[in-house]
């Protein structure tokens, strides 16, 4: 109950600009959907993607500032730091990481150097082990953002570690006390 009063009065916040409410239900679908177990590698990497940027452009209307546009391989950071995340090696300001990968899977068609369907996760860099974890991270980066975008303050959960398989908490806060969500998120 106390999530959804958290939604609820966010959603209740922002009805003057219904785009933000687009855009977080688009970044949520997303999230949820990467999480289909039958899904090929690449098919949870756009949807990942996919939700991160509908983060991006949520955050431009709820913040109401003029969009800063800011490259791919840069809005990744661009959130973590605008909402006071941790930036993942793969998302920092330096590292095309995962914007090369973007560009490659949704304009070539490849994933990882391989035709879509054709490279399990990490292509040829199988073997990395910073690689192996992308998928993870970038889905437990996207649940840290789309919270952090709903107004929770929760500064333990939201800096977390998104590079282990750790599950954490989130601690919502509600008239008279704080109430716990304990699961992955």
């Amino acid at each position: 109950m106390i999530a959804l009063g958290t939604a609820d009065d966010f959603f209740t916040a922002n009805a003057s600009v219904p785009k933000v409410e687009l855009t977080i239900r688009a970044a949520m679908h997303h999230y949820l959907a990467s999480d289909v177990p039958t899904l090929l590698d690449y098919e949870r990497f756009i949807h990942l993607y996919t939700a991160i940027e509908a983060c991006y452009a949520a955050h431009g209307f709820i913040t109401r500032q003029p969009k800063e546009r800011a490259s791919h391989a840069k809005r990744i950071a661009y959130l973590c730091e605008e909402l006071g995340l941790p930036v993942p090696w793969w998302a920092d300001h330096n590292s095309r990481f995962v914007a090369t990968q973007r560009n490659e899977t949704f304009h070539e068609g490849l994933f990882f150097g391989e035709p879509w369907g054709f490279s399990i996760f990490g292509g040829e860099q199988h073997n990395d082990p910073k690689q192996q974890m992308l998928l993870l991270e970038m889905q437990k980066l996207t649940c840290r953002i789309v919270i952090a975008l709903l107004g929770v303050q929760d500064r333990e959960y939201l800096t977390s570690s998104v590079s282990d398989r750790q599950r954490h908490g989130v601690r919502l806060k509600q008239e008279g006390g704080v109430g716990h969500f304990n699961g992955e998120t």
